[in-house]
């Protein structure tokens, strides 16, 4: 089954696509749908939370209720991470402060040598 979806693009984006598109002579949904197709199999099939994470870390909020969803959410696909037996992720979540005054999810590192020197990043 098929979804459309509407998004706009910011300018430079907008323009490199145009010439994506031109250059490979194939509608924007086919070209989307090449382009998610990897990253998005990389997370929901193999789950990588670090390239998860680097998406979540890419976003900030203007309040920290916004940013608890998130962390739920995230917290939940590692669940089902468990549940299927892979143990190869990175399971604490935080909120934070930026120093701009805005919010955004931190995931806390381990560290392969001694778990007490893991920080959150």
């Amino acid at each position: 089954m098929h979804k459309t979806f509407s998004i706009t693009l910011r300018p430079e984006i907008a323009e490199r696509f145009e010439k994506l598109l031109a250059i490979l002579n194939v509608s924007p949904g086919k070209l989307i749908n090449e382009i998610l197709s990897d990253p998005l199999a990389q997370i929901f099939g193999g789950g990588d939370t670090e390239l998860l994470q680097r998406y979540l870390q890419s976003f900030q909020y203007d309040d920290k209720h916004e940013v608890l969803p998130i962390i739920a959410g995230y917290e939940a696909f590692v669940s089902e991470l468990k549940d299927r037996g892979n143990h190869e992720y990175h399971d604490t979540a935080a909120a934070t402060r930026t120093l701009n005054g805005y919010w955004e999810v931190v995931f806390r590192s381990t560290h392969p040598d001694n778990a007490d020197r893991a920080r959150y990043r």
